[in-house]
């Protein structure tokens, strides 16, 4: 590690702790349009068998066809939400000033179990961990949703915190009807 990023971590706690905890929750790594080997296209990109070089960019039928199939994604992420926010609200209220009393929570829903944890850093800003793990029940598979959030002190607010709940609960709910 060079001196600079040493001393960016000294005062920065919560980015030394994002990029430490980060590379655990994500599936795979992201790749940047920059690396060797990503598709470099400005928009949608079209993969698959017979594709010379196999990538092509996507015609204006298929980005369309894209972008209506991101709009119906969008609408039912939000119904999703809203059925989360109502259904669950209250609930994940209470869990957030839990989160914010004693460190860490456990929110269980339908089939599935949210667990949060607050990390609270010297500098005063936090990271936010939520897991959400869902068992598909006769199948025998689980679904498993994770993200770290960093929260500045003014953010460490029980609606901001319950807000990130809904969101988790909305993605696993929303993963169990598809």
């Amino acid at each position: 590690m060079t001196p600079l990023a040493w001393l960016v971590e000294l005062y920065d706690p919560a980015a030394r702790y994002l990029r430490r905890h980060g590379g655990r929750l994500r599936s795979r790594p992201r790749r940047r349009a920059t690396d060797p080997g990503a598709a470099a296209f400005g928009s949608a990109v079209v993969f698959g068998p017979g594709v010379p070089g196999g990538a092509r960019p996507a015609t204006p039928e298929e980005m369309s066809d894209l972008s209506g199939r991101a709009g119906r994604h969008r609408d039912r992420h939000r119904a999703a939400v809203e059925a989360a926010r109502r259904r669950w609200g209250d609930r994940a209220l209470a869990c957030a000033r839990e989160l914010l009393e004693h460190g860490s929570t456990v929110l269980p829903v339908d089939n599935a179990t949210v667990r949060g944890r607050l990390v609270r850093l010297w500098r005063g800003d936090s990271v936010l961990e939520l897991r959400a793990s869902r068992d598909s029940g006769t199948t025998g598979s689980s679904t498993t949703t994770s993200s770290l959030t960093r929260l500045s002190r003014r953010h460490q607010d029980p609606q901001v915190i319950a807000e990130y709940l809904v969101h988790v609960i909305a993605q696993v709910d929303d993963g169990q009807r598809r």
